[in-house]
C-alpha cells in the first residue's frame, strides 16, 4: 500500500471511532433540556478539535503525495490540457453576375451564405477536431477527426479529413478556390487514416482513404467534390454513370528551405492513386494524380506555384465512352476530362495597414488552368483578382472573378467536352463573422 493510502487509513482510523462516540440519549420535559445543551457544547468542542486534527492530517497526506510517483501531486505538475473549442462563422454573399440578364438588371443579389460550426481540443492525449456546414440547398459535414501522437514527431489521425496533395492547405487565396477544386484536387475531405510527420523543414504524410467523405456516392449533398454516382434517367438518354472511387493512397513530401527566416520556399511532390468501381460491370478501373508544387513567403510577399498529371480510366459499359467522368458536390454533378494537365500560378501580397480597426489588408490574383488530353475539349481557365480584409472577428473577401469554360459560370461552362471561348465575369463579395 502506498504512503499516502496508510496516512488515509490511519487518518480514518482515529477519527471516525470519535466523531461517532455514544449516541445521545431521546429525553423528554424541560428538566433535562440544560444537560441537552450542555451536551451539545461538549459535542461543538470535540467536533472543532477533530477538525483541527483533519486539517493537519490533510497537510501531512499532500506533502506525503508529492513525495510518491503517480500520485495527484505528481498530476499536478503536468501540463493543462488546453480547453476544448467551439466557434464557428456566419457569412453572406453577394454577387453579380454578368453573364446572367437577371442579376445584371437586379443589380447582384445578397443572401445567406453559410452558417457552420466548429469543435476542436485534446481530451486524454487525444485531439479532434470536427466541422458541420449548413448552406441554404444543402448541410453537410465538412471534417471529423481524432488523432494521436506517435513517436517524437509524428501523429495519426482517423475520420474524414484534408487529402495531402498540392499546395496546402488552400490552392489559392481568395473565396471562390481555383480550378483544382472543382476538379476535386484541392481542399478535397476523404474518410480514411493519415500518419504526419514533422521535424524542422519536412513534413512527410501519408495516408489511405477507403472512399469519399460520404458512403452513399449518389448523394450529392457534400463539401468536396469526389467521383459520384448519376442513375439513368430519361433526361439523360438513359446513359448514367456509376463509378465510385475507393481505395486511395496517397503520399505527401514537402521541405523548406530557409524555414524560420523571412524568406522561405516550401518544395514538395505528391501523388495519388485509387480504383474506379463501376457498379453496373462490376469491375474497378484506376486513377491516379502526381503533382509538384513550390510555396513562397519573402517578406510581405507570397507566391505560390503548381503543376498536375492526372488520369481517370473507367471500367464503363458498352456504349459509355471514358473521355469524362462524372464529379459532384454542393448539391450538383458535372462531367470532368479523364486526362489532363493542371497548372497554378498565385501572387499575394499583405499590405502593411494602420487604418484603425483594420487588422489584415491582403491583395492577390489566383490563376489557375485544366489543358484537358481529349481532342475537342476547350481549356477551362479561372482567374480571380481582389483582396481580403480581416477587422477583429470579421473577415470580407471582394473578388473580381473571371473564367472561360468553368463549372458555375453560365450554361456552356464546362470542365468536360465543349464549352465557350469567351469569358465569363462574376463580382463577387463575401461578408463573414467568425466566432
Amino acid at each position: 500500500m502506498r504512503a499516502a493510502s496508510w496516512t488515509l487509513f490511519l487518518a480514518g482510523g482515529l477519527v471516525l471511532p470519535l466523531l461517532s462516540g455514544p449516541a445521545p440519549a431521546q429525553t423528554e420535559g424541560k428538566g433535562r433540556s440544560a444537560e441537552g445543551e450542555h451536551r451539545k457544547e461538549d459535542l461543538a468542542e470535540e467536533l472543532e478539535s477533530q477538525e483541527r486534527r483533519m486539517e493537519e492530517l490533510r497537510a501531512e497526506l499532500e506533502s506525503l503525495e508529492s513525495m510518491v510517483p503517480g500520485t495527484n501531486g505528481a498530476e499536478a505538475d503536468m501540463p493543462e490540457e488546453p480547453p476544448i473549442r467551439i466557434g464557428g462563422a456566419l457569412r453572406l454573399n453577394y454577387s453579380w453576375l454578368g453573364y446572367a440578364p437577371g442579376s445584371r438588371e437586379r443589380g447582384g443579389d445578397l443572401g445567406l451564405e453559410l452558417f457552420r460550426l466548429n469543435v476542436d481540443g485534446t481530451k486524454n492525449g487525444v485531439e479532434f477536431s470536427a466541422e458541420y456546414r449548413w448552406y441554404p440547398y444543402l448541410d453537410a459535414v465538412h471534417h471529423g477527426w481524432a488523432g494521436f501522437p506517435m513517436g517524437e514527431a509524428g501523429t495519426v489521425r482517423a475520420g474524414i479529413m484534408r487529402v495531402p496533395f498540392g499546395l496546402l492547405p488552400y490552392a489559392a487565396h481568395n473565396y471562390w478556390f481555383g480550378v483544382p477544386y472543382f476538379m476535386g484536387f484541392a481542399d478535397d475531405y476523404d474518410a480514411g487514416v493519415q500518419y504526419l510527420h514533422k521535424r524542422g523543414p519536412l513534413d512527410v504524410r501519408a495516408a489511405f482513404f477507403k472512399n469519399a467523405e460520404l458512403g452513399n456516392p449518389a448523394n450529392l449533398e457534400r463539401y468536396s467534390i469526389d467521383v459520384v454516382q448519376v442513375p439513368r434517367t430519361p433526361a439523360n438518354n438513359a446513359k448514367g454513370d456509376l463509378n465510385r472511387e475507393s481505395n486511395q493512397a496517397n503520399v505527401r513530401l514537402a521541405y523548406t528551405l530557409g524555414a524560420q527566416t523571412a524568406c522561405s520556399t516550401e518544395l514538395g511532390i505528391s501523388g495519388q492513386a485509387g480504383a474506379l468501381y463501376n457498379a453496373d460491370t462490376g469491375k474497378s478501373g484506376e486513377r491516379w494524380a502526381a503533382a509538384g508544387h513550390l510555396d513562397l513567403r519573402c517578406g510581405r510577399w507570397n507566391l505560390q506555384l503548381e503543376g498536375f498529371r492526372y488520369a481517370f480510366s473507367p471500367e464503363n459499359p458498352a456504349g459509355i465512352g471514358d473521355e469524362t467522368i462524372t464529379v459532384g458536390g454542393l448539391a450538383s454533378s458535372y462531367p470532368l476530362a479523364t486526362r489532363g494537365t493542371v497548372g497554378v500560378l498565385n501572387v499575394a501580397y499583405n499590405v502593411p495597414v494602420q487604418w484603425g480597426r483594420i487588422d489584415l489588408l491582403t491583395c492577390y490574383n489566383d490563376f489557375s488552368i485544366l489543358a484537358k488530353d481529349a481532342d475537342g475539349f476547350r481549356d477551362s481557365k479561372l482567374n480571380t483578382t481582389g483582396c481580403a480584409v480581416g477587422s477583429g472577428p470579421l473577415f470580407v473577401y471582394l473578388d473580381l472573378i473571371q473564367a472561360q469554360n468553368m463549372v458555375f459560370f453560365g450554361g456552356d461552362g464546362s470542365l468536360g467536352a465543349g464549352g465557350s471561348r469567351g469569358w465569363d465575369t462574376r463580382l463577387n463579395l463575401n461578408l463573414g463573422y467568425y466566432f
